[in-house]
């Protein structure tokens, strides 16, 4: 997998200098390759020569921090079911003849829409070597590259110590419906400390509220605190930390996360279940067809839509219309394609959500929460737009989490700095059928979904939901090509490993669905997740003390209103006796492959 790095503790993004590497006079090529002024075109048929382009003796400095940008597309077709087009990047550095380091990267893809901004952050080595940058294609189609720069980055040394919360503070907030009574945390040192340190709340004008003298871990009142902005400030006498914390008044209608990950609306668990989307148009429409369709939905356990708005009329009657029908609504807010997001911009951004949703509509009851950036590691868009917006937003509306998902590529570094932007994260998966490229695991079959889920938990450190997009659609319905649905079994067992895995399914696709008979069988699923809602509502015991004799049974453990369960699914090909040795007693359960149960404990 190709390893995209942004880090952003390491690097800043304000160049030192920035080199164009196309057009160059340092290319070898191999096979149908072509030089249009700064751009690239690799191009490939079945049984041609493999199509490779090489730039050769690029100059660097040693030791220093470099971002490698470039825009890329595909340009012909794809024999991956998926339809995108793979490409592979790979960096070599030498000197006098030896290879000092290299980056061997692994397959990626690309769309044919539209052009894609793809970066690589590196360090060159310690001793002078020169670079050396590779692109190939990997079967029939091709790809454009253009704007290849390389940039050098100045490294920004690590804070000496930074504030951790413990308990998880959302949003580091008091809510009304997410009250705290005292404020619980400790100081991480990044850096050999001595001695204690002081802490010191502050008001926003100044006024200290509590100070003391600590160690690493800290705790103050906050029950009695009014309403208000305050500054936690840390020193160890040379350097001083701050956060921002606010306490925030009650309002009619509030969504928060608890220190369990759930979402709480106005103080009780909500889990959304929702397919995305259900209709092609951009737009629902109190009209007779689109009522029917939502009619149809919520019979079927689905209880969120995603959707946008066109202005504040329009944004009343779909929140109005949702509510009618015992749904929420998450919203899309216009974003940017185009990055950086520059200050007019984003200021443009936020007088759009002043008239898209005024306070009256802020508060309305089926407002859940907000959706701004899907997969923007993956289509170009830079981590600090993305943040930039988040914050906005939060000062916006503090009251309604914001939620990204990502694409199934990167590393868990790269990820975690996106986390920073989102208060719900998550990733689409759809590797139905086994063995298409869309994964970017060496896992291409059913199972890669659970280790993405795993994945995507490590990226927020386990402190933020998880919400899993699952495939919704068939791949041909996309690419022209022969639609193969997942089986009502496929599905049930990628929804099923999200479920053992204390995160959320979500589907998507379902706009591009040309067999009405696939919709049924993602209700049918959708239908099983109502009625696990008195379990998936409840608490996640984590980690379990429940023991499971064979690791190829995958489960979670619940609690909720004094009842206690266990949702198991069998990951393996094989029949099973499962023993599970738990608080009451032992329990043994044969279970077939792909097989799911829920058990009782008490």
């Amino acid at each position: 997998m190709m390893k995209i790095i942004f880090l952003i503790l390491l690097f800043s993004f304000h160049p030192l200098y920035a080199i164009s590497l196309l057009p160059a006079r340092n290319l070898k090529t191999e096979g149908d390759v072509v030089r249009l002024n700064s751009h690239l075109v690799l191009r490939q048929t079945s049984g041609s020569v493999k199509a490779k382009a090489e730039l050769y003796g690029i100059c660097n400095r040693p030791g220093r921090n470099y971002r490698l940008s470039y825009d890329i597309r595909g340009t012909g077709g794809s024999s991956d079911a998926t339809g995108f087009q793979f490409y592979r990047l790979q960096l070599f550095w030498n000197a006098g003849g030896r290879e000092v380091k290299r980056i061997a990267n692994d397959w990626q893809d690309t769309t044919k829409e539209h052009f894609q901004k793809k970066w690589l952050d590196f360090t060159a080595p310690a001793e002078p070597a020169q670079l050396q940058l590779v692109f190939q294609i990997r079967g029939a189609g091709g790809i454009e590259v253009g704007n290849l720069s390389l940039t050098e980055c100045p490294e920004i040394p690590k804070p000496l110590f930074q504030i951790e919360f413990s308990p998880f503070l959302y949003r580091n907030s008091i809510y009304a419906t997410l009250p705290a009574g005292t404020v619980d945390g400790r100081i991480v040192c990044n850096q050999k400390q001595s001695g204690p340190f002081k802490i010191s709340l502050c008001a926003d004008d100044g006024r200290v509220i509590w100070e003391k003298q600590t160690g690493e871990r800290f705790s103050f009142p906050a029950e009695e605190l009014p309403q208000g902005k305050y500054r936690l400030c840390i020193s160890n006498g040379s350097t001083i930390v701050t956060e921002i914390l606010h306490k925030y008044p009650p309002i009619s209608s509030e969504v928060v996360i608890d220190s369990h990950k759930r979402l709480l609306v106005n103080g009780k668990p909500f889990r959304p279940v929702f397919i995305w989307s259900l209709k092609k148009a951009p737009y629902w429409e109190d009209t007779p067809e689109d009522r029917a369709l939502l009619a149809q939905a919520a019979e079927h356990g689905v209880n969120t839509l995603v959707t946008r708005f066109r202005d504040m009329a329009h944004a009343s009657q779909v929140l109005e219309l949702a509510g009618r029908f015992g749904m929420k609504v998450i919203l899309m807010p216009n974003s940017f394609r185009n990055m950086p997001l520059t200050p007019e911009k984003l200021a443009k951004w936020k007088h759009h959500l002043t008239e898209l949703l005024p306070l009256p509509l802020r508060q309305h009851p089926a407002l859940l929460c907000y959706f701004i950036a899907d997969e923007p590691l993956w289509t170009g868009k830079a981590r600090e737009g993305i943040l930039a917006m988040y914050h906005a937003l939060k000062e916006f509306d503090p009251y309604h989490p914001v939620w990204i998902n990502m694409a199934p590529r990167n590393e868990v570094a790269d990820l975690s700095q996106y986390a920073e932007a989102a208060d719900i994260f998550g990733v689409d998966i759809y590797p139905y059928p086994a063995g298409n490229s869309h994964s970017g695991l060496p896992d291409k079959g059913l199972t890669c979904v659970g280790k993405y889920a795993e994945r995507m938990k490590q990226s927020v450190s386990g402190l933020k939901p998880v919400w899993m997009m699952l495939q919704g659609f068939a791949w041909g319905d996309l690419s022209g090509s022969k639609a193969e649905y997942p089986t009502l079994a496929a599905l049930r067992f990628m929804t099923w490993q999200t479920l053992t895995r204390h995160t959320v399914p979500c589907y998507w696709g379902a706009h591009y669905v040309k067999n009405p008979d696939f919709l049924n069988v993602l209700y049918r699923v959708t239908s099983e997740l109502e009625q696990l809602a008195p379990v998936l509502n409840g608490i996640a015991v984590a980690p379990s003390p429940v023991k499971v004799s064979d690791p190829r049974i995958c489960f979670s453990h619940w609690k909720n209103a004094g009842k206690e369960w266990l949702l198991v699914l069998n990951e393996s090909p094989s029949v099973i006796m499962a023993e599970f040795d738990t608080p009451y007693g032992k329990i043994t359960r044969k279970l077939i492959s792909q097989e799911t149960a829920v058990i009782q404990l008490r």
